[in-house]
């Protein structure tokens, strides 16, 4: 019995590594939708799998499942008060089939969302061990660099793909998750991982005095993703990059209990935004000069809003929420955006975007979300956002130890990219990541000393995928720390 436990055990975690793994990576050019349709089909065969062998691993063992469930069933609540929401107001929605299944574009329906409940569910009842969380890092920082690495060849014109848009000619990195605010907003949920090994590194190099080997290596990894992450010139990113910079400062000064520069920082940093809000309001109508820098125009762009995205972003803002006003309970279904915002079609979208061309989203979460499943909707999701970085937080303001920096920069990961879909929207990998960074910050912050290996050397971490460690030695080296 015990061997099937533990064979099952392998098997669960392979299944959840190989969705990390390839849920930013895999995409298939031999289809119409090369990247949307083969995250879809691979995220759902993967995760059915593993849900399969853990379904077999509750029957074996039901009553320590059950015992588990009574302990944890308050950390999946919140995420299952917003798919009961989702779930109504897919049965209200006049397109039942696109927010039951999601559209062909984006495959974002009830069927993904519960598929990324059932993933958070695995993550909250399964990841256990330190040896688990080793690999699991192991493989997110490989599929980082794999990623940062083709855009870079991108970028440099060395694709071995046609591509419609040629980076290296736009100047805009999209690797292999097909669009670059989209590769952005998943660039900000791994950086402050890639910041805190590099912390780490440093820290312990320092302490030990020995090969700088570690330490430079992840400063070069920290300036790789920083890279990339410029020349997806995606302006919702540089805004949630930022944003991340001044809520890991504004938390340090409060932690370490600086209240007076906290403070004044806090009017420095509000001054500015009502100066940029003011900046926007006079030059509205101002052009956007991109004649020197493609990249200089896209950060011009962020202190005058007048310009063509712009602007159309405060139209689909503007019409979300009329339409929310209209249906403001349960919304209109998931995907059904489309169908209504056809309705405001103004001929100036022809001189901004193109001809005849509509949004399929807000391009804003909060309003997409109540556009989709109303107030309803949207508080549930925010009490399962909540819930998260609830109990993540109560073990960082516990204690500031290696645990807590982990949280930490799971979180800050988490609010980034949130800032980031203020201008964009949800879709398969980023969404994955998002869930399960949720779920491990839960996770060890009920059980950071489980969990969190504080004592593995860096060499541990920099490994691609480390698979090949076994538990028993990792054990002995933690101890022996």
């Amino acid at each position: 019995m015990k061997k099937i436990h533990f064979s099952l055990d392998i098997i669960i975690e392979i299944g959840w590594l190989a969705i990390f793994l390839l849920s930013p990576i895999y995409f298939d050019t031999l289809i119409y939708q090369p990247f949307p349709t083969a995250w879809q089909v691979s995220f759902y065969t993967l995760l059915q799998i593993t849900l399969f062998f853990w379904l077999i691993k509750i029957i074996f063992n039901f009553s320590e499942f059950k015992n588990e469930f009574k302990k944890r069933v308050k950390y999946i609540l919140p995420f299952f008060i917003f798919l009961i929401f989702v779930f109504i107001s897919t049965l209200l929605s006049r397109s039942l089939s696109f927010s039951f299944w999601g559209s062909y574009e984006r495959c974002f329906g009830f069927l993904t969302w519960l598929h990324l409940f059932l993933f958070y569910c695995l993550l909250i009842f399964n990841l256990k061990t330190k040896d688990q969380l080793t690999k699991l890092i192991g493989v997110i920082f490989g599929t980082t660099f794999f990623i940062c690495l083709y855009g870079v060849i991108q970028l440099f014109g060395f694709d071995f793909i046609k591509w419609e848009v040629n980076p290296s000619e736009s100047y805009r990195i999209f690797s292999s998750l097909g669009q670059p605010n989209f590769l952005a907003s998943w660039l900000l949920l791994v950086l402050p991982l890639i910041s805190l090994f590099f912390f780490y590194c440093f820290n312990f190099w320092r302490k030990e005095k020995k090969s700088i080997l570690f330490p430079f290596f992840a400063f070069l990894m920290f300036l790789f993703v920083f890279f990339v992450l410029i020349f997806t010139q995606s302006r919702g990113a540089w805004l949630g990059f930022l944003s991340q910079i001044l809520i890991l400062y504004f938390f340090l000064l409060w932690y370490f209990k600086k209240r007076r520069l906290f403070c004044t920082s806090l009017i420095i940093v509000l001054g500015l935004g009502l100066i940029l809000i003011g900046l926007n309001i006079y030059h509205f109508n101002s052009p956007i000069n991109e004649s020197l820098s493609p990249i200089i125009g896209r950060l011009e762009s962020l202190v005058y809003l007048g310009g063509a995205t712009g602007r159309l972003r405060l139209y689909f803002w503007q019409d979300g929420l009329e339409l929310i006003s209209k249906k403001p309970f349960f919304g209109y279904g998931p995907e059904t955006q489309r169908f209504y915002y056809i309705s405001y079609y103004r001929p100036e979208f022809a001189a901004l975007e193109a001809i005849n061309s509509y949004p399929d989203r807000a391009h804003n979460d909060i309003i997409d979300t109540l556009l989709t499943t109303g107030f309803f909707g949207l508080i549930s999701y925010l009490l399962f956002i909540g819930s998260s970085f609830y109990f993540g937080i109560k073990q960082v303001l516990k204690k500031l130890d290696f645990s807590g920096l982990f949280i930490l920069a799971l979180l800050l990961g988490v609010f980034g990219y949130l800032v980031s879909l203020q201008f964009s929207f949800h879709f398969f990998p980023t969404a994955v990541y998002f869930v399960g960074f949720l779920a491990i910050g839960v996770v060890i912050g009920v059980r950071p000393s489980k969990l969190v290996a504080i004592g593995v050397r860096p060499s541990k971490l920099t490994s691609l995928v480390a698979i090949g460690v076994r538990p028993s030695k990792l054990t002995s080296e933690t101890s022996h720390k």
